[in-house]
């Protein structure tokens, strides 16, 4: 278990290393990915080469400064341990910190980080701290990836993660050009972000020509319901062809090469009626689900949602608004190939959130009648985030309640819950002083014993826009709902002294215990993100 121990074979080293006069950096042995720019040492990182401006990042000990002394052992200054650390490669996890003049050593299994102080004979936290499990944080972030291009001209969007947790697939520009980049993990890191797709991708079945990859909005409570999605090597995503028409694509990843089709476009006809429109892709298990409005010749539209079953190449109607009472679809989530949607009831005209679980099941709505907080008059309903776990389906939305057209507060619903409500304008941030306001884009996930929810807001104080993370015990009796910041506006972008200007979460940016987003600095720099959530 614990391997402290080795320290004993660490001290008897030291006599035979300082008695060595051969010249030697401390980076000689550094062994790189090809695929991903992250190094290791024999047990020191992995950790990111930022050398060109004396930095690197090493993922248990975070931004280090580094001076290599020449003799094969380097010197540190840790951020995070607020020290200088000397070591070597080969005593490391062992090192020197110099701040309390002894040896520690990095237990590199534990969560949260543990260190064994041997002037003290103690675990101590990262602080130095005696250890102890204090405070209602019952869970650490492990950060998996830290990418800034190198090159200043990309751009990225916020990241959508695949069902599996081990794709990325997110919005960007290369010198001014839109495109579509892609992630993955392999070999225990993340790949370099590539552009899968871009103005120059051939449409195998169709002349089409890309011109742009879709970002719209489909209504004024919806935010980022039409980014591109992965899973299993297939994506899928919306664009504008230079017709000026906007399509649905997928494409299959064969060989290391994206072989990229048109499912349907602006203009088509299909079913006697012509589409007026094309939204938000998704892709699960093997099917694309996507909104459509349709128009007849008398210029009625319905709204449709359409199932493509990827290797039959067929398209069918799934959801059809002229053959229920549900109508007016918006905003669709995926998971395990169901679905939400929010819609309205053309006999009440209000809104819900709706499930949709089998062929022939029809539309099921989730909430009662909302109740008006004190001081607004009426309500719009968010789009949804949808779950399923043990066959049970469980979803999440937004709820703006306003007065007279005005928001005054945000609510995060949920049917996890009796009373519904999971977050709200005002919420208290961990244990700071912070306190939500605007909420955005949330993210649902749900396990046996708990449930999390990756979601942007900005605070009362505040109106840039920040990353959050809540969660929920369910073996706690309460049912404590606690949240707690991930990136805020002003948190240190990297070592150059810029720092977050704003944090942009994709469609779906929680899945398999990960959380991806995109944060972007003052200065205009991009670093892709991702973090794994470790319970403790």
């Amino acid at each position: 278990m614990r391997k402290a121990s080795r320290f004993l074979l660490t001290t008897i080293s030291l006599f035979l290393f300082f008695h060595s006069t051969q010249a030697q950096s401390f980076y000689d042995n550094a062994q790189e990915s090809t695929t991903t720019g992250i190094l290791t040492i024999n047990e020191f990182g992995p950790y990111v080469d930022q050398l060109s401006i004396g930095w690197i990042f090493e993922f248990d000990l975070g931004w280090m400064f580094s001076y290599d002394v020449g003799n094969g052992s380097a010197w540190f200054y840790s951020q995070d341990l607020n020290s200088w650390l000397w070591t070597t490669p080969e005593f490391y996890p062992a090192f020197y910190h110099e701040s309390s003049g002894a040896w520690w050593y990095l237990e590199k299994e534990s969560d949260p980080r543990l260190f064994f102080n041997f002037g003290t004979q103690q675990f101590v936290d990262i602080n130095g701290n005696p250890f102890s499990n204090h405070g209602k944080q019952d869970f650490h972030l492990q950060l998996e990836q830290y990418y800034v291009p190198a090159d200043p001209n990309i751009e990225y969007e916020g990241p959508t993660i695949s069902d599996n947790g081990e794709q990325l697939i997110f919005r960007g520009k290369v010198s001014g050009e839109p495109v579509i980049f892609v992630s993955q993990f392999e070999n225990e890191n993340w790949t370099v972000p590539e552009v899968a797709f871009s103005t120059s991708t051939e449409v195998q079945n169709h002349d089409a020509k890309i011109i742009s990859f879709s970002q719209k909005t489909t209504s004024g409570a919806s935010e980022n319901f039409n980014g591109p999605m992965i899973a299993d090597d297939v994506a899928t995503f919306g664009a504008e062809i230079d017709t000026g028409e906007d399509g649905v694509f997928y494409a299959k990843r064969v060989d290391g090469n994206w072989q990229t089709k048109l499912i349907l476009k602006t203009n088509d006809a299909i079913a006697g009626k012509t589409v007026s429109s094309v939204d938000a892709p998704y892709v699960s298990e093997n099917k694309i689900f996507f909104l459509t409005t349709l128009t007849d010749s008398s210029t009625q539209s319905s709204n449709t949602i359409f199932c493509f079953d990827i290797p039959k190449e067929k398209l069918d109607v799934i959801l059809d608004s002229d053959d229920g009472d549900v109508d007016q679809f918006w905003d669709m989530s995926v998971n395990k190939a169901r679905f939400s949607i929010r819609a309205e009831n053309s006999i009440t005209n209000n809104q819900n959130i709706y499930i949709y679980e089998a062929i022939g099941q029809g539309l099921r709505s989730i909430y009662p009648d909302f109740i008006l907080p004190t001081g607004t008059n009426s309500f719009t309903v968010g789009g949804p985030t949808y779950f399923v776990e043990n066959d049970e389906s469980h979803v999440a939305n937004l709820v703006f309640f306003k007065n007279d057209d005005i928001v005054q507060t945000y609510q995060i619903y949920t049917n996890l819950l009796s009373e519904f409500v999971w977050i709200k304008t005002g919420d208290v941030v961990g244990d700071s002083n912070d306190r939500l306001g605007a909420l955005a884009n949330p993210t649902l996930s749900v396990e046996e014993d708990a449930a999390w929810m990756f979601f942007q807001a900005t605070t009362l104080d505040s109106n840039q826009i920040g990353a959050y993370l809540s969660y929920i015990d369910f073996d706690n009796a309460s049912f404590e709902k606690v949240s707690y910041a991930v990136a805020q506006p002003g948190d240190s972008f990297n070592q150059d002294s810029a720092t977050i200007n704003q944090v942009l979460l994709g469609p779906v940016s929680l899945r398999n215990n990960r959380i991806a987003m995109t944060i972007q600095s003052d200065s205009n720099q991009y670093a892709l993100v991702v973090y794994q959530i470790r319970p403790r």
